[in-house]
């Protein structure tokens, strides 16, 4: 039998904002700092993928082990990513930090804040179901009045191993008023 994953960290200061329901959902998103590794190419087959995963994850726990429990090195945040163009092929995988402790300073693993503001999400379970997730968010954006911010970036934050069968994933995208 293989070892026992522990469940990932959940940032309880970042309230519903990793619960979202299986509908559409305006929410304000605080700025969070991030440890983070690009790439480039679809996720299925690639090896760049698997191994910024195991890099980000290997910097956590590098990260946690000098300033933080045993136990917190063994919980790592939920794995996010940010795709920046529609082909998904550029992405910036990320893994939040909330404690001021856990930061690395001078030379180090990547760090960025990012701060969404007005944003739409929802969960959705499947890589199969994906596209029916986007499109409702497209029909909510368009039916409440709001616009996608001009960047046009996908977050979408992992809740489930990336490696499941079929993981549960939150879709989020940024907005801000019509007109």
């Amino acid at each position: 039998m293989g070892a026992t994953v522990p469940a990932p960290l959940v940032r309880p200061w970042l309230g519903g904002l990793y619960s979202p329901p299986r509908t559409p959902v305006i929410v304000d998103v605080p700025g969070v700092t991030y440890l983070v590794r690009t790439g480039e190419g679809p996720p299925e087959g690639n090896l760049t993928w698997a191994e910024a995963i195991d890099g980000l994850r290997a910097d956590w726990r590098e990260l946690v082990g000098g300033k933080g429990s045993d136990a917190q090195a063994e919980r790592t945040p939920l794995l996010e990513v940010l795709w920046h163009d529609a082909e998904q092929h550029r992405w910036t995988l990320m893994l939040a930090l909330d404690d001021p402790a856990l930061r690395p300073h001078g030379a180090g693993p990547a760090v960025r804040h990012l701060h969404e503001g007005w944003c739409v999400q929802l969960m959705y379970q499947g890589a199969a179901t994906r596209e029916t997730a986007l499109t409702r968010l497209d029909r909510f954006v368009s039916r409440q009045g709001y616009r996608f911010h001009a960047d046009g970036m996908l977050h979408e934050i992992y809740l489930d191993d990336v490696a499941a069968l079929s993981p549960r994933m939150i879709a989020r995208r940024r907005v801000r008023p019509g007109g």
